[in-house]
């Protein structure tokens, strides 16, 4: 029996008795509305009188609150009318209404500040009529219309308030909220959703007015905001989970795995910001239908509701331009997202451009080549040019052709270009050294709802990945006299399929998982030489999973949850078993206590491929699954967690302590200095401390977080490093402030240093070849600091039209408001620039400078 005919004997057994054990499970109208409210965002405006003891069930697999709304609507004498993002309006279909007409005279102020309000704008969609408050803050005119049309009066910044034409009052005033859409808000307390344990963090981009030190609220940026997640270095794309490498965690956009996750040169986030709803981040264990990552998973998806209109957002800055387009192509039954951004800062360089490159290009050919340059005086004689740029497209298909199925497509695809060129005019050389990073990927999802309480998800994924390095010496580009070409190749594809049941108090997901996974490694040379020979290295190898997750409610304060995950590795033709458990139990109304703990395995490791350029030379290679001294090995990990959390009105506070063991890790892909470390697998022991306190007030927020993480590197034989990539300890201050039309939102990272080795002596030897073989040798390894880390970003925006429909806003951006001056990591080289002289050198990375940049946002 193959696997595939296991899989459709588990659908057919487990349909037939999860449908055969199904059972009601109706409420009445009010309490539904009671639920959808505490479980979102939305607040719902009615008349009590017209509520009735009417029962209805909805089917538990509807988790999205919008389509549980549609699915009461359908099947009730109840209309739902959505005013805004959060607002809905519920009237009776059988109530009828009659025509009105009125003179209004309201005047408007801040409960605050106790002043005026101009720019309210007061609408009547239904008649589509329009007023709006003078200077004085008074709206004043005629509206008209049935009884049950909404009245929303509105201002950006503050919250709305709500009315039927009936209940509007002829002449009152009105006292406006200031609305408390701020960025902590979103990012400390786990959101609910359809089962009883949210394992991740939610974060919304859409609710989240500014980020600092970024122009278009970076999805990567967000997430660094969650304890216990940093950049490497200042890469946005290049994270760490409690101590991990970027490459042990699992990115991925509406289930298509990322792995090219920077543009820049990893300084901004690969995915563009308007296709991304919402982020899943699980940091402190993950589900086990997620497989193939050990340390965390970054799980963006696209919105799941259909616009009603036509919806257009555009946003330029000094580097880029980005344009989305929200599209309706039959209502409430199929529309598109699809958004495009293209890099412009390489033709038109200014200072966050400079900033950009000069940060990125601090070792290599085109620094090298600045300094002979700068040493020699040589600039009429040398033309050194450089290019940046990048390019990205974004789709996502949404199809609900009934209450019971959801269809979505997804594509994007990515293209970073880098490249050096140098031309000489004492001769005909050309020297041109390039990399292309690609990116593309589509996904096929399709939901179908079998029962009340079974739904079935199947999808299928592609990822595909090219990092391509070359160097060329060319007379006229015509004849090539060196030729050096560096390929690293990683595609995926999976086909994933789950039944999911809940009953009572019962939540069961299973199914299974294939994925194929090839990966080539290409080097070419022209010449081949002694040291330089063509090589090529290709494996496809494939991963077939079974998992299982199980949530049980045990009691209103007490949920348990398991899971386990078991893997056959085709290289080896092993079986890797994967259990995972959590549970929560509430202390009191207040105070949460949450353990946590897991097995994770991995086939795909980054190890270093160095270039002329020095930068983007991460490749992605699969394991061989072999036991020993391989250079890639089949990663483990087992980590556990204890998370104690505490919420009261406006303060928030949680502390937790966690405790990792990783097994079989490359020094190849942990920034080893290549001269300090001939070692190649390690045993990585990790324990770390996270605490975190959130303050809100009405218009701002405060946020303050500390976290401790220690991974401790053994290769054996005594030999015990500290991870070289690790700041210990971090502190994150956050701080969100709204002033009507401006946005403001500061933040401030403050890391220990991290550690680095100094050698103690340096010696140039010779080798079988009789060419010089220098060496540096050293007593200690990596038991020196560098000095502390901080930057402080600031981000402010100002909205400079709000009109109906349109949005129009400005702002500034600036990264390192203070100018420090950070140290990111010390290595040190050879340096042969002095030829026939070989001398030792240091390499300090400094971090960014002061980088500001502005932006223009229109939506409509």
């Amino acid at each position: 029996m193959t696997f595939k005919h296991c899989h459709i004997i588990i659908v057919i057994l487990c349909s037939s008795w999860i449908a055969s054990t199904a059972q009601d499970n109706a409420m009445p109208i009010s309490k539904w509305i009671q639920t959808i409210q505490q479980q979102s965002n939305f607040t719902f405006n009615y008349d009590e009188a017209i509520l009735t003891k009417e029962l209805i069930q909805v089917p538990p697999t509807l988790s999205d609150p919008k389509r549980i709304i549609a699915f009461i609507e359908e099947n009730t004498k109840f209309s739902f009318k959505y005013i805004d993002d959060k607002t809905i309006v519920m009237t009776s279909r059988r109530s009828g209404s009659t025509f009105d007409a009125k003179k209004i005279l309201l005047y408007i102020f801040d409960t605050n500040l106790k002043l005026p309000l101009s720019d309210v704008s007061l609408t009547v969609l239904e008649r589509n009529l329009y007023l709006q408050s003078n200077a004085d803050g008074i709206i004043k005119g005629s509206i008209y219309g049935q009884h049950s049309d909404i009245v929303t009066i509105s201002c950006i910044g503050y919250e709305s308030i709500n009315f039927t034409l009936s209940n509007l009052p002829k002449s009152d005033t009105l006292w406006f909220t200031p609305s408390n859409q701020t960025l902590v808000e979103l990012i400390i307390t786990d959101q609910a959703n359809e089962k009883f344990i949210k394992e991740s963090t939610t974060l919304t981009l859409s609710k989240i007015p500014v980020l600092a030190g970024t122009v278009d609220k970076d999805p990567f940026s967000l997430v660094q905001t969650i304890p216990g997640i940093a950049g490497l270095g200042e890469s946005v794309s290049n994270l760490s989970i409690r101590a991990s490498t970027q490459d042990q965690n699992l990115i991925q956009w509406n289930d298509i795995p990322i792995y090219h996750t920077g543009h820049y040169i990893g300084l901004m986030s690969s995915i563009n910001p308007y296709m991304v709803d919402a982020i899943d981040v699980y940091h402190d264990g993950f589900n086990s239908k997620f497989g193939n990552r050990v340390a965390g998973v970054i799980d963006m998806k696209s919105t799941q509701n259909h616009p009603d209109r036509l919806k257009v957002d555009l946003q330029s800055n000094l580097l880029t331009t980005n344009l989305h387009l929200g599209i309706p192509i039959l209502k409430d039954k199929v529309s598109m997202d699809i958004a495009g951004r293209t890099s412009y800062g390489d033709k038109f360089q200014n200072i966050t451009y400079n900033r950009f490159f000069d940060q990125s290009f601090q070792i290599g050919r085109i620094t090298d080549i600045r300094k002979y340059i700068e040493r020699n005086n040589a600039s009429g004689e040398i033309f050194n040019t450089s290019q940046v740029s990048f390019k990205d497209l974004t789709a996502h298909l949404l199809i609900t052709p009934s209450k019971r199925d959801i269809i979505s497509l997804s594509y994007l695809t990515a293209t970073d270009f880098v490249q050096n060129r140098l031309t000489f005019d004492w001769s005909p050389k050309i020297e041109v050294d390039s990399i292309m990073l690609t990116n593309q990927g589509y996904n096929v999802k399709w939901a179908h709802q079998f029962s009340k309480k079974l739904i079935w998800t199947n999808l299928y994924t592609y990822s595909g990945f090219s990092n391509a390095y070359s160097y060329h010496e060319d007379i006229n580009k015509i004849v090539t006299l060196n030729s050096v070409v560096k390929l690293n190749k990683v595609s995926e594809s999976k086909y994933h399929s789950a039944l999911g049941w809940q009953h009572k108090n019962t939540f069961i997901d299973f199914g299974l998982e294939h994925r194929v996974i090839d990966n080539t490694n290409t080097r070419q040379f022209i010449p081949n030489d002694i040291y330089n020979i063509d090589s090529k290295e290709q494996k496809t190898a494939s991963l077939s999973s079974l998992f299982l997750h199980y949530q049980y409610k045990a009691s209103p304060t007490f949920v348990f949850d398991v899971g386990s995950r078991l893997t056959q590795y085709s290289l080896n033709d092993k079986y890797y078993f994967e259990p995972r458990m959590s549970m929560s139990q509430k202390l009191s109304n207040r105070l949460k206590l949450k353990i946590t703990t897991g097995n994770y395995t991995q086939v795909l490791t980054q190890i270093e491929e160095y270039n002329n350029l020095q930068v983007e030379d991460l490749f992605w290679r699969v394991a061989d699954g072999k036991t020993g001294n391989e250079l890639v090995p089949f990663i483990k990990n087992t980590q556990s967690s204890v998370t104690l959390s505490y919420n009261h009105r406006n303060w928030e506070w949680s502390a937790g302590i966690f405790q990792k063991k990783l097994e079989s890790i490359t020094a190849l892909g942990l920034e080893f200095d290549q001269s300090v470390n001939p070692y190649w697998i390690a045993t990585g022991t990790g324990k770390g401390l996270e605490t975190m306190i959130k303050k809100s007030w009405q218009r701002s927020s405060l946020f303050l977080s500390y976290i401790y993480n220690e991974l401790v590197l053994d290769f054996g034989s005594n030999r015990i490093f500290p991870a070289p990539y690790n700041s210990p300890h971090q502190i994150n201050l956050i701080y969100s402030l709204n002033l009507g039309r401006f946005d403001f939102s500061l933040i401030s990272k403050w890391k220990s240093g991290r550690p680095y080795s100094q050698y103690s002596q340096f010696r140039v030897d010779t080798n079988e070849f009789g060419d010089p073989d220098p060496k540096f040798e050293y007593e200690r390894f990596f038991n020196l600091t560098l000095p502390s880390y901080l930057r402080i970003d600031f981000t402010g925006a100002y909205k400079i039209l709000t009109h109906n429909k349109w949005n129009c806003r400005m702002g500034l951006s600036i990264i390192n408001v203070t100018n420090s001056k950070n140290t990111l990591l010390r290595s040190h080289y050879v340096d042969y620039s002095e030829w026939p002289i070989i001398s030792p050198a240091t390499f300090d990375r400094r971090g960014l400078g002061f980088t500001p940049n502005v932006f223009v946002e229109v939506n409509f």
